[in-house]
């Protein structure tokens, strides 16, 4: 039986430290789905404001706030299997 990964993990990211406690938007290099924390699959995004205390990295299963809601990364991409690390990097506005 092979196991599989919970949650998709996200790489580190480089944010500005001045960006820390602030909502940042951060660009995926392709598209990911997020699920809520009832584990029901929330939608496809390729960006979305992601808003945490510290803004430094997002590791494997971490709980996300995107505006309002809470949301984990979701491991399974349509069509493409599995995916290990997602890359991404913060945009200003």
């Amino acid at each position: 039986m092979e196991a599989a990964t919970s949650y998709a993990a996200f790489d580190a990211c480089a944010v500005d430290a001045t960006l820390a406690g602030s909502p940042v938007t951060v660009v995926l290099d392709r598209d990911v789905e997020l699920q809520d924390v009832n584990g029901d699959i929330s939608g496809r995004v390729t960006t979305a404001d992601f808003k945490t205390n510290v803004v430094t990295s997002w590791t494997e299963g971490q709980l996300l706030t995107v505006g309002s809601e809470n949301f984990r990364l979701a491991e399974e991409i349509a069509n493409d299997g599995y995916i290990m690390s997602i890359l991404c990097h913060p945009v200003t506005v």
